[in-house]
């Protein structure tokens, strides 16, 4: 069995990072190199980089996915975990951008679904390993769960369970799983959920959308899920994923994060270039004051 992984999620929307709440609200945290040059430093098992801006309400959709390719391609820059990249892929040469600009796997969901045959194009040509195929989902009255396509917009007529199967058969190498009423809510993940998509399919499964606290992620790794993804509750805590890590691990094996010392050590070397440029500056005025600048 492959050891569980703990994916942070990171949400790309008008150039800009931001944290969703059910797929309506967007709050913006900033500018996305600072935040993903953080992460690179977390010995993350893996990192997800989706661009949930709207491409359909665009009159330029080509231009926001060239930008989202620049994006990829400066955040990949010295960047050794595996990174996925998604969101407004309609094409193949589009996936072939971002590899090409350093992502290791791509996800599509909209896209997908519309296309069906996308999927296969995909494994085809990169190889099912490198496609995941992205599902939003809310629960509905009965208690079941219907898919939505288009950020949460656009209800799908397709059966969950038929969906996975399809999807599979099509080439499919993994399954995002993101249920849209608990995204940022913080009260959990869907438990029947997760039970629900594991007995319907034996691909590889990354459940998001719910986690509040690391010890959410324990019931859904301990249920045989391959990964378990949050964007949210990575973003404020300074070694956050360390944390997650070092709790989870009591209860799940998995692989640890050698991330204390390394980080550490780069944020003083920081903090030591700062100190001595700002002793350079004190000691260029004090130069400038004597004239012996002249």
């Amino acid at each position: 069995m492959a050891v569980p992984r703990i994916i942070p999620v990171l949400m790309h929307k008008n150039g800009r990072l931001v944290l969703s709440r059910r797929f309506e609200v967007h709050q913006d945290i900033g500018d996305p190199y600072h935040i993903i040059d953080r992460y690179k430093c977390w010995d993350l098992d893996e990192l997800i980089y989706l661009d949930i801006t709207p491409h359909w309400q665009s009159g330029c959709p080509e231009e926001i996915f060239e930008r989202y390719v620049e994006t990829i391609k400066k955040a990949s820059r010295n960047c050794f975990i595996p990174l996925t990249a998604g969101g407004g892929i309609c094409t193949v040469d589009q996936m072939h951008q971002l590899i090409k600009a350093g992502a290791d796997r791509v996800m599509i969901n909209t896209r997908a679904l519309l296309e069906p045959g996308l999927i296969t194009a995909a494994a085809h040509t990169f190889g099912a390993q490198a496609v995941i195929v992205g599902i939003d989902v809310r629960t509905n009255p009965a208690g079941g769960y219907d898919i939505y396509a288009r950020g949460g917009k656009v209800k799908s007529n397709l059966k969950l369970v038929d969906w996975l199967h399809q999807a599979a058969d099509l080439g499919a190498g993994e399954f995002f799983i993101n249920h849209i009423d608990r995204d940022g809510m913080a009260t959990g993940y869907d438990m029947e959920l997760v039970k629900f998509v594991k007995s319907a399919t034996d691909l590889p499964l990354i459940i998001c959308g719910g986690a509040g606290k690391w010890d959410d992620m324990i019931p859904v790794l301990s249920h045989g899920i391959g990964a378990v993804a949050a964007a949210n509750i990575f973003a404020y805590t300074e070694l956050s994923y360390a944390e997650a890590k070092k709790g989870i691990s009591q209860a799940c094996k998995m692989r640890p994060a050698t991330i204390g010392m390394d980080y550490a050590q780069s944020r003083r070397e920081r903090e030591r270039g700062s100190r001595l440029g700002a002793e350079k500056t004190v000691l260029w005025r004090e130069l400038d004051k004597g004239g012996l600048m002249e």
